[in-house]
């Protein structure tokens, strides 16, 4: 039997043996534009003695006759290259000579100031506004401030931009920028407005007003020739025309839309207004009304009732639509004092609307809306009557028929017409007062007085003066308690069915509830009597 070898452990036959190897991994970098991965360099160690992995160590294998694969080559890592080349540009810049303070120590209290203006006319009320444009030269921000005059009516600020540095082109950034939910910042602004951008006569865009350059101070002058060599600093005209003069130009009192404001107001030729009836001083405050409604299909409109006011001192027509209550349609203006052109008129031969086109049943054309007109107001009829020369007779007859005829209607109203509170007075058939005489009979003895004591009281109420009749006021006071029509045609009526003489004695008022024949009763006797009570 061979002999025992002697036992040495791990631990003491590999003691201090450690193998090393050299590798890489790719560390992944989320959320950075700039780079995706990063490469990091390790050594791994294998310790022997307890097999713990730390390191492979190639020259292990070597000895123990294990040949190994070449080294590969490591990756670059893109953060290490793009931070070299960084720093080799920074390395290549040379270090800027301007230093803010010493500009500050140098310029401050320096100010260019030019003179410049804003042609604000184009617009409705605009005007030439003049404006004093400040450089800062110690740091480069501008002002503008504008002059004001006396009684000018703006504002008493004189600031209309604060100080500070003005874009050169503001609308020029990027496509990809959200200017919906951001404000432009500096770092957008590619470039601001110096010195040599200020010239005589040259038009800058600040935040999209054009102000003209046309003169500037003598400290800006001197400045300019010491730093430029300029020397041409003739200033330039600015007229300033008579607001009343460009208002009259382009003629703004005709109404937009109109024929004559196209014809006329862009030309800048200045008519005069026509009018047919002689002198506006007379007819300045009059105006002919005529009633009219939509000449419509839809049955909505059926309802809508509009007034037509025809101004005589310069033509125009006001439309006002009378309001009706729980119609949907809210009534007020429908067309603002303007002129009217006629279907077919152009603008070199406008044809505008007139009286003598306003016929009752006519039709009236406003700006594709049809009116047909069904009244006109008594003064026109009186108006035209008074001119007669100017209107035709057909067109006079035509309205005075019509005017008449509601004159006659409003007056038969009228007299048939009661105060508020009274009865009416209305004219029926024979027929119609004998079923509403029947319908009162029927209502009065619905009170079934069969009691003679209680026919008695009811009488005695009513029958204040101790008459021994009812008459018809009696009657409607009897009427009004109990809430009944009280038509006085009605209530005669009553009295000659079951009265005398249009009055009823107690015994025909008792004999009308016991529904009895009438007594003989002679209400004369009656009447000239004591009371029968």
């Amino acid at each position: 039997m061979p002999p025992l070898q002697k036992f040495t452990p791990n631990y003491a036959a590999f003691d201090k043996k450690v193998l090393r190897f050299y590798g890489y991994f790719k560390e992944s970098v989320t959320e950075s534009a700039d780079e995706h991965y990063r490469v990091r360099n390790v050594v791994i160690y294998y310790h022997l003695e307890d097999d713990t992995m730390h390191i492979y160590e190639p020259n292990f294998f070597e000895s123990e006759g294990i040949e190994l694969n070449e080294s590969e080559s490591i990756p670059n890592d893109p953060y290490l290259e793009t931070r070299i080349m960084s720093e080799k540009v920074k390395a290549s810049v040379a270090k800027s000579t301007f230093d803010a303070r010493r500009q500050h120590c140098e310029l401050d209290r320096q100010v260019l100031r030019f003179f410049a203006i804003w042609d604000d006319t184009r617009e409705l009320f605009g005007d030439l506004r003049k404006f004093s444009i400040l450089y800062y030269l110690s740091d480069d921000t501008m002002e503008v401030r504008e002059h004001h005059t006396g009684n000018d009516g703006r504002d008493p600020c004189s600031i209309l931009i604060r100080r500070h540095r003005f874009p050169k082109n503001r609308d020029n950034i990027p496509v990809t920028f959200p200017i919906v939910c951001l404000e432009i910042s500096p770092n957008e602004v590619k470039e601001y407005y110096n010195p040599k951008d200020l010239r005589i006569g040259e038009s800058i865009v600040i935040y999209g007003r054009s102000f003209l350059l046309f003169d500037c101070d003598s400290f800006t002058k001197a400045w300019y020739y010491q730093n430029f060599g300029l020397t041409d600093f003739k200033p330039i005209c600015i007229e300033h025309k008579n607001p009343i003069e460009r208002e009259r130009k382009h003629s703004h009192y005709n109404e937009p839309g109109t024929l004559d404001c196209d014809a006329h107001s862009v030309s800048g030729i200045q008519f005069k207004a026509k009018s047919i009836f002689g002198k506006q001083e007379e007819h300045s405050t009059k105006a002919l009304r005529y009633g009219a409604k939509l000449a419509s299909v839809n049955p909505n409109d059926s309802l809508r009732k509009f007034i037509l006011s025809y101004r005589l001192v310069d033509d125009t027509i006001h439309i006002w639509e009378i309001p009706i209550r729980n119609s949907g349609f809210p009534g007020g203006t429908f067309l603002k004092q303007t002129k009217i052109a006629k279907p077919g008129s152009t603008a070199e031969k406008p044809d505008y609307y007139g009286p003598s086109d306003f016929a009752i049943g006519s039709i009236v054309d406003v700006f594709g809306t049809r009116f047909l007109i069904t009244d006109a107001d008594e003064y026109v009829v009186k108006f035209m009557e008074a001119h007669r020369d100017q209107f035709p007779e057909s067109l006079i007859g035509n309205l005075s028929s019509k005017v008449v005829s509601d004159i006659i209607t409003k007056s038969n109203v009228d007299s048939r017409s009661c105060k508020k509170g009274d009865t009416a007075d209305l004219q029926r058939d024979l027929s119609d007062i004998e079923r509403m005489v029947d319908n009162l009979t029927v209502q009065l003895r619905k009170l079934a007085l069969s009691d003679e004591t209680r026919m008695d009281a009811l009488f005695l109420k009513y029958n204040k003066d101790r008459l021994c009749f009812v008459d018809i006021e009696t009657l409607k006071d009897i009427c009004k308690k109990l809430q009944l029509p009280g038509d006085e045609d009605v209530l005669n009526r009553f009295l000659d069915k079951y009265g005398t003489n249009g009055r009823m004695t107690l015994d025909e008022f008792r004999a009308f509830f016991l529904e009895k024949p009438m007594p003989e009763c002679s209400a004369v006797i009656c009447a000239n009597s004591a009371p029968c009570i």
